[in-house]
Parts: structure tokens; sequence; C-alpha cells
């Protein structure tokens, strides 16, 4: 127990685990060189950009993959990959605006210590209804559509082109791409240990017929050979009952891998079944 609580005690002082400590965050009686201040305060600008351009860079791909899922997407399969993309962007979107009101608000405690004025109408509050892409919300109708001061107010190196959006879904691409390779690998994966199954149903459907074949048979042991007889034919059966079953319902599998996935092709014989009810 004892030793148990010093590792802990040990990964609890590593440096990475050690709260760090900037002045925005002291409270103002407790002493602090102002130099410190400036530095933090020249810290959190760019920080506080960053921050801005990445959630605008994470709402113009969030919007594309919305256009992509929407046009171009068919099944359940598709649109459940789609989301998931989608919902990766989101999490970085959120980041994204946590990373911009921290900032915010250690502006906020140095602008009174500093005594910085004007920088609010740089950065302003971020609200849950300034994050929306450049079209605006959908829910919103034209008379009444307004666009999010976050696309208004561009730092020196953001830049609303249609490069640097191309460089993202590049990024994307890359990825998809790469996932989709992984997964054409594990079909064809896939179809040769369906091979090998039937191909080991068969052999072993043969050696029990060889074991049958090949049994000295004894005349006062008549009755053991005959049942030992009967047990190989009986596993043979049994493997080739098997073989038969895997065929029969997979029997659609390589036009569905023709097909590259697009459709659910399900044998009438499982199309009953649910998984949900175990």
């Amino acid at each position: 127990m004892t030793r148990a609580q010093s590792s802990q005690d040990r990964s609890d002082n590593l440096a990475e685990t050690i709260s760090l400590i900037l002045p925005s965050s002291i409270q103002q009686p407790t002493p602090c060189d102002p130099r410190l201040h400036e530095m933090e305060w020249k810290l959190r600008i760019p920080q506080a950009n960053d921050a801005l351009d990445d959630l605008r860079e994470g709402l113009r791909l969030r919007a594309y993959l919305y256009i992509d899922k929407d046009r171009f997407q068919r099944g359940q399969y598709h649109n459940t990959r789609s989301q998931g993309i989608i919902d990766r962007v989101q999490v970085k979107i959120s980041a994204a605006v946590l990373k911009y009101r921290v900032a915010r608000d250690a502006l906020l405690s140095l602008s009174g210590i500093l005594g910085k004025v004007g920088w609010e109408v740089e950065f302003p509050p971020l609200l849950d209804c300034d994050v929306k892409q450049l079209s605006g919300d959908d829910t919103e109708s034209e008379g009444h559509r307004s666009l999010s001061w976050i696309w208004t107010h561009l730092s020196d190196k953001s830049q609303l082109n249609e490069e640097r959006l191309q460089d993202v879904l590049r990024i994307e691409w890359c990825k998809s791409k790469s996932r989709a390779d992984q997964w054409s690998e594990e079909v064809q994966l896939l179809l040769e240990e369906m091979r090998r199954v039937l191909q080991f149903f068969e052999s072993m459907a043969d050696k029990w017929d060889a074991r049958a074949q090949g049994m000295c048979f004894i005349p006062k042991e008549r009755a053991i050979d005959d049942g030992l007889a009967a047990y190989s034919a009986k596993q043979a059966a049994l493997y080739r009952s098997l073989k038969a079953y895997c065929q029969r319902i997979w029997r659609f599998v390589p036009r569905f891998v023709q097909l590259g996935l697009s459709v659910e092709v399900v044998p009438p014989e499982l199309a009953g079944t649910n998984d949900d009810d175990d």
C-alpha cells in the first residue's frame, strides 16, 4: 500500500502534470513582476488568433463534410462512417472554442493590470450562437440570416480563400484514402478466410471418410467396429453440413464485394434476425 501510494505521489509530481500558473491566474493583491504580465499579454494575443483560425478552418471543413454526406453518401454504412468523421471535426471545433475563451479570459484579466484598452473590439466574447459556418445557420430565414463576427475579424495570417480550404480537404482525403485501402485489404483477407473455412470443412470430412474406410474389422469386435464406422460417417456428414451452411449464407458475399459495398445484401434466412435481441 505504501509503495503504491509512493508511486502515485511520484506521478503527481511529474513536470507535465503540474499546473502552470500564469500571471493572469494570480489574485490581484499578490505581487507579480509587470514584465511577466506583458509577456503573457504578448502570448495570449496570438493564442486567441490561432484559436479563431482553427475554429474557422474546422467550420469550413464541417460544412463541406455535411454537403458531401447529403449529396453522395447512401446507406447506413456510409452515413455512419461520414458521421464519425464529422464528429471528430466537431471535437476540434469545440477545442478551438475553449482555447479562444481561455485566451480571452486571460486578456480580460491582464487588461486591467496593464491598462490595455480597445482590445475587446478585436476579440469579442465568443458565444455559442457565434460558432456557425460562413453561410450562416440553415435554420435562419434569408431576411434574418447574419454573418458571425468570427468571419470578419481576421488576423494578418488568416485569409478566407479557397486554397486554405483545399489544403484541409486534401488532408481529409488522404486520411479517407488510407482508411479505404485498409478496409479493402480487410475484405480480401475476409474472402480468403472464407475460402479456407470451406476447404477446412471439406478436408475434415475427407479425413473422417478415410478413417471409416481404413478400419480393420475384427470379427470378435464387430459391434465396436460398426460403432466407429458410424461415428466417422456422422462426423464426415457434420463437416459437410457445416460447409453447405456456410456456402448458403455466404452465397451473396461475392456480389456484395463486386458492388463495392454500395448495397446491403442479406440472405433471406438471416433477414429476420436482430442483433439487438442479445
